[in-house]
């Protein structure tokens, strides 16, 4: 009964060392990721700068609000996405090929990698002014995320 009891024990003991080292900074695992968004992006017509403002949901993070920068009439860009528990992804969106690449991170994202691809959106385009731009976009997107 003891050792039955002792087998028992042992085995909890390995499968909980197991789950903690699934995924971790030393033995990160590539997940699925979902993503739906809500961007709004003003620009300058002029130069193609923009900044942009985001918000949305995301698989393995929750919840976030997202700021980025670029240039090239938002065709070139970077930023930085906060969890609702202060975790921050760094992500690149380095051209017209609809995908986001991970870049770094903090908390339990410092070495993350992957990206994902836009998948659908949606857009309303308005020029409050001869010299700005504001692109208003809901959009969808899925990939990989490593940590």
């Amino acid at each position: 009964m003891i050792t039955k009891k002792h087998t028992t024990l042992v085995a909890l003991a390995v499968c909980a060392l197991g789950l903690v080292t699934l995924g971790s900074v030393k033995n990160p695992v590539a997940r699925p990721f979902h993503i739906q968004g809500h961007t709004t992006i003003t620009g300058n017509a002029h130069d193609g700068s923009f900044v942009m403002q985001d918000w949305g949901e995301m698989t393995h993070v929750g919840r976030y609000t997202n700021h980025g920068s670029g240039t090239d009439y938002g065709l070139v860009g970077s930023g930085t996405a906060t969890a609702a528990n202060g975790d921050q992804l760094s992500w690149t969106y380095p051209g017209s090929s609809w995908y986001v690449q991970w870049t770094g991170g903090t908390g339990r994202f410092q070495n993350v990698s992957g990206g994902w691809n836009i998948v659908s959106f949606t857009q309303t385009i308005t020029y409050p002014d001869p010299d700005t731009v504001v692109v208003v976009q809901t959009y969808t997107g899925v990939g990989t995320i490593t940590y």
